[in-house]
């Protein structure tokens, strides 16, 4: 599998080819990045290369980015001036989202484990002034898993459910902590997480096709959320008649 991967990687294929499989087939079969490092970083500076700032570049910076987070910024070793070039793209862009993310990824050290704790427990409220990238980057940097949890799997999913409440803005970030911690696991918290996803779609339907379809990439890049009988897209469309 992993020499298969290697194979793909070195092609230069499309970058909604590369989420689709290659990143796809690392989730499925639960493999570390590390397993195909060399031509994980060749692709990431192979992208920094290629992005100029163009209404063209949006794929190319959303596979980037996905590539990224899978592992601390201390891994990649990526020189400083690159990152702030590409902070700068972001900017020009007004993508605002991506260039927090990226602020997150790069700089997780600002929060203490305790802190990240205590935001998730707190089920990740705008109060709190925490952006919700830099909580989801300093999971990673600190290895932290509901074991470190107050109420371990329990306090995940309120602060999930919480987040799906407010699907415009913090849909994607749901997803993306509920495969961090793994949830899919239990059919029980599946269960509980689909049905929280599917009236956060409904909201959606009705109010913002937009994100709607981003909402629905997110869903799709998790491969433990799209097995059968998972059907989501089809559910979108089922909503919005």
């Amino acid at each position: 599998i992993v020499a298969h991967l290697r194979r793909l990687l070195r092609r230069g294929r499309r970058c909604h080819d590369i989420v689709g499989v290659e990143l796809a087939l690392l989730d499925h079969f639960q493999l570390d990045i590390s397993a195909v490092e060399l031509e994980a970083k060749e692709l990431v500076n192979e992208l920094l290369d290629h992005i100029t700032g163009s209404a063209d570049d949006s794929a190319q910076l959303r596979l980037l980015l996905a590539l990224l987070r899978r592992k601390a910024s201390s891994w990649w070793v990526l020189p400083q001036e690159r990152l702030d070039a590409l902070l700068q793209v972001l900017r020009q862009q007004r993508d605002g989202q991506l260039a927090e993310e990226l602020r997150a990824w790069a700089s997780p050290q600002r929060l203490s484990p305790s802190d990240v704790v205590a935001s998730i427990s707190a089920r990740c409220s705008v109060r709190g002034g925490v952006p919700l990238a830099q909580v989801l980057s300093c999971l990673q940097h600190w290895g932290l898993s509901v074991d470190d949890l107050p109420e371990r799997d329990e306090t995940a999913l309120q602060c999930i459910e919480s987040l799906l409440k407010r699907p415009r803005a913090a849909f994607g970030d749901a997803v993306a902590l509920f495969a961090y911690f793994g949830l899919a696991r239990c059919a029980a918290h599946l269960q509980r997480f689909e049905t929280s996803a599917l009236e956060a779609l409904a909201a959606l339907a009705g109010s913002d096709r937009r994100a709607l379809e981003a909402a629905l990439q997110a869903l799709l890049a998790v491969p433990a959320l799209c097995t059968p009988p998972a059907a989501w897209a089809a559910a979108a469309r089922a909503l919005q008649m």
